[in-house]
């Protein structure tokens, strides 16, 4: 593709995506849908962008989208609301994360005739939901702090969980056997290694930027800190993602900590704001990512009937397990927040890795993807629009009272 094609396509996404950004916000028509319809169009339907390029691209470019959404998300996170949900959202995301692997691992068990570790496989492949969806759409969801803080929590874990999942059963399959104490030994391990590292550079950074306080280019030198402790943290062998939602919550909440400085506040609008904009730069081009990696050549009848009832069972399992946790119209809002993105597309080909020819495995994982996408926009447009018509309902019965009071 030629500089010049390349260049208006990029600027014609940038501003479809600044626009759809903003009518999701007056409108609750979330933004998603259209990105990946666009990724569709330019990529398996027109064939105007190579898809094979884009998939050796998704090592380098995945990370590198959840690593600056999950920041954004510690960012704007408030530590105290999150100490009251951490509790919830962790029964939540587990609980949820078993059901909802062990019916897609069942579905593809029955109708493929797949062994029982390639059936595990695609049930933690699509077993959580992905932060980079989620917080988007949560962003301007009409749905109470409480359930945004649990649903948002878990995204954040399912990222990490579904990551170690996937690989601590490829690890299984090679070796041919199973040790579950190292298992939860080294989830263990992981997290609080991740927490402890994350917070403990969250703070030695905040001193940092007290001291760049007024220097040029300080926000980008955050970028470049967020990097330095994603890497690190994965080569000691725990996870980045966890350490980098840490880091940005650390820093969202600078004014609330005890080593507050005056500076604080401005440091913190001035992460906010140019992290937002980064942020949605590569929000906008992920969704279109996972557009153009979608193929339809590969499809067969049986791959897309079956993927629709795992979409059925996600959602009948997030309804069980929300029973016990939300309000009536809060359990099919959390049961519908069921987007998959980036962890399932990087571990969409990972069968391949570890030499598992699995028929079909990475075709149904991006089609799911898009589907679980489109279930959880059309959750939050009807939640919101719901919302919306209480609301007037609720303002025109008030007014109807006063009316009926003044006549008396």
């Amino acid at each position: 593709m030629d500089p010049i094609t390349t260049f208006s396509l990029i600027s014609a996404i940038i501003f479809i995506g600044f626009f759809m950004s903003k009518l999701f916000k007056t409108t609750s028509i979330p933004d998603i849908i259209l990105l990946i319809l666009i990724g569709i169009v330019l990529g398996p339907i027109l064939n105007v962008i190579d898809r094979e390029l884009f998939m050796g691209l998704m090592p380098l470019f995945g990370p590198l989208t959840l690593m600056i959404i999950i920041f954004e998300g510690g960012l704007v996170f408030n530590i105290r609301s999150l100490s009251k949900s951490l509790g919830k959202a962790s029964l939540f995301t587990l609980i949820t994360f078993i059901l909802t692997a062990s019916a897609i691992s069942g579905v593809v068990f029955l109708i493929f005739k797949w062994t029982v570790f390639e059936s595990l496989l695609m049930g933690a492949t699509l077993g959580g939901t992905t932060a980079v969806a989620t917080m988007c759409l949560m962003r301007y969801s009409k749905i109470s702090e409480e359930v945004k803080d649990v649903i948002n929590l878990e995204a954040t874990i399912n990222d990490s969980l579904t990551i170690i999942s996937v690989v601590m059963l490829g690890q299984i399959i090679v070796a041919g056997s199973v040790d579950p104490k190292l298992i939860a030994q080294s989830l263990a391990t992981s997290f609080t290694t991740s927490l402890v590292l994350g917070a403990v550079f969250g703070i030695t950074w905040f001193r940092l930027l007290i001291y760049f306080e007024g220097w040029e280019f300080s926000s980008v030198l955050t970028l470049a800190a967020t990097l330095l402790l994603y890497a690190s943290v994965e080569l000691l062998g725990s996870n980045g993602i966890i350490a980098v939602f840490v880091f940005g919550l650390i820093l969202g909440n600078i004014e609330s900590m005890p080593f507050k400085n005056i500076n604080a506040a401005s440091i913190k609008k001035r992460l906010s704001e140019s992290q937002k904009e980064l942020a949605f730069f590569v929000r906008t081009f992920f969704f279109v990512y996972i557009g153009l990696l979608f193929s339809f050549n590969s499809l067969s009848n049986s791959m897309i009937i079956t993927s629709i009832l795992i979409i059925i069972g996600i959602y009948l399992m997030r309804r069980l397990v929300a029973q016990f946790f939300f309000t009536n119209r809060e359990r099919n809002f959390a049961a519908m927040m069921m987007p998959k993105g980036l962890a399932a597309a990087v571990l969409s080909t990972y069968p391949q890795y570890i030499g598992l020819k699995i028929a079909g495995f990475t075709e149904m994982v991006l089609l799911i993807i898009i589907l679980s996408n489109v279930v959880a926009s059309v959750g939050v447009f009807l939640y919101s629009n719901g919302k919306k018509q209480e609301n007037s309902g609720d303002e025109a019965n008030g007014a109807g009272t006063t009316t009926m009071k003044g006549t008396d």
